[in-house]
This record gives C-alpha cells, sequence and structure tokens, in this order.
C-alpha cells in the first residue's frame, strides 16, 4: 500500500502549486518538484488526469513516449487511492479528509441510501438524487476553479462533466463532453 505524502509530494500539493501559481491561497504546501513559480510563468496550464496511470507503468513503458520524455518525477496520490477521491481531489484541491469524497458508491446518511456518488445518484435505480437533497449540501467544499485567479475549463465523459457533482465544483469552469474513439 502506497501512502500520499501530504508534505510536498502528492496530488494533494500539485493543486497547491497551480493554485499558489494562479493567485490562490492552498491549504497545503506545493509540490516540491513543481514550484508554483515555474507554473506562474506560464501562460496556460493544462491539468491532463488519466485515471490509473500509475508511475510504475510508466516506468516500464518505451522511454521515447511523451510521458516518459516530460516525465520529472514521481507523486503519490491520496487516500484512500481511489477514482472518486482523486478526482474531488482535483475538482477542490482538498485531501480527502476535508472533502470526504471516498469512493465511487457512497452512503448518504441524510437520505438513507447508497449514492453512486460522481453522477449522483441512486446505486441501484440510477435516478437522480437532486430531488431528494440539494447537491450543495453533500459537495461543500469549494471548487478549484472558484480559488483561483484564471479562466477554467473541464474536459469529462457524459456521465460526470455535467453532473451535479461537477456542476457543484467547477460551476465557474466551462464545460466540455470528451469524445470517445
Amino acid at each position: 500500500m502506497y501512502l500520499p505524502n501530504y508534505k510536498d509530494g502528492s496530488i494533494v500539493n500539485l493543486m497547491s502549486s497551480i493554485e499558489l501559481a494562479l493567485g490562490g491561497k492552498p491549504k497545503y504546501k506545493p509540490l516540491k518538484i513543481l514550484p508554483p513559480s515555474e507554473l506562474s510563468k506560464s501562460k496556460n496550464i493544462v491539468l491532463l488526469v488519466i485515471d490509473g496511470l500509475g508511475y510504475e507503468y510508466l516506468i516500464k513503458q518505451k522511454k521515447d513516449t511523451v510521458f516518459n520524455k516530460y516525465k520529472i518525477n514521481k507523486i503519490t496520490s491520496v487516500f484512500p487511492a481511489t477514482t472518486v477521491a482523486a478526482i474531488t481531489t482535483f475538482f477542490t484541491g482538498d485531501a480527502p479528509q476535508q472533502h470526504a469524497m471516498t469512493g465511487w458508491f457512497m452512503y448518504l446518511k441524510e437520505i438513507g441510501a447508497i449514492s453512486e456518488i460522481l453522477s449522483f445518484s441512486h446505486k441501484d435505480s440510477h435516478a437522480s438524487l437532486k430531488k431528494l437533497i440539494k447537491p450543495k449540501k453533500i459537495f461543500a467544499q469549494k471548487g478549484f476553479s472558484k480559488k483561483i485567479k484564471a479562466r477554467s475549463y473541464i474536459v469529462a465523459s457524459r456521465r460526470i462533466v455535467n453532473s451535479d457533482f461537477s456542476l457543484a465544483y467547477n460551476k465557474k469552469a466551462k464545460k466540455s463532453l470528451m469524445k470517445t474513439v
């Protein structure tokens, strides 16, 4: 099991570097290997998140790939190291201990049901939970796009791009549907 390095080496710290470079005030220290001063020189910052693509996989690939060509070093994820916990960290800049989104299926005591949190729907019926509870009550953290002084864009899958989850955290960001090939 890999534990996150929230001190200066995780995706939380990556988001802190970006936030600090774009005029925000992060809760965590910046990423040691990517100081905000390097990012603040950039006209645009593009963060490409490929779920499940880890460092161990990358180092086993051919050295001439674009990922290996620009690789600086490895960073850790969050705990728990789940898609939902990490995506919410990218959307908020906060660690799971602040945003509380830990897994794909989450029991919401407020409505007494298990949800599929990224689509904000009931686990079994896939019905929207919006009629039962306001998304703002569950997704209470401030979205990353509100923390920075720059335009934000998000490209995501159909199930997520305009979900209540995404809208709660990315209200200010321009959203586009990810094209699949």
